[in-house]
């Protein structure tokens, strides 16, 4: 782990109930998608875009480009364990 993702990983790292899930979900629900995966999935780029997109609004939406439900699953299954947020 670099010391940028440490540092990353600290200044984000919270653990929510359910119920602020749920909440944070129904904010972002009229939200238009900021950063859109593609057929490549979660790369260094992307997450990239996440932190930058993470860094001037507190509530993103991500859109995964992907008709298969595994693969939805799969990437946002990486992203939580690359990044340990929710």
């Amino acid at each position: 782990m670099t010391r940028f993702q440490s540092q990353r990983k600290q200044k984000y790292t919270m653990n929510l109930s359910t119920k602020q899930k749920q909440h944070l979900k129904g904010l972002a629900h009229p939200l238009k998608p900021v950063v859109m995966l593609g057929n490549n999935g979660l790369t260094e780029g992307v997450l990239a875009e996440i932190e930058q997109a993470l860094e001037h609004h507190e509530l993103i939406k991500v859109k995964i480009a992907s008709e298969d439900r595994e693969t939805k699953n799969l990437d946002r299954g990486r992203y939580r364990a690359r990044n340990r947020r929710l």
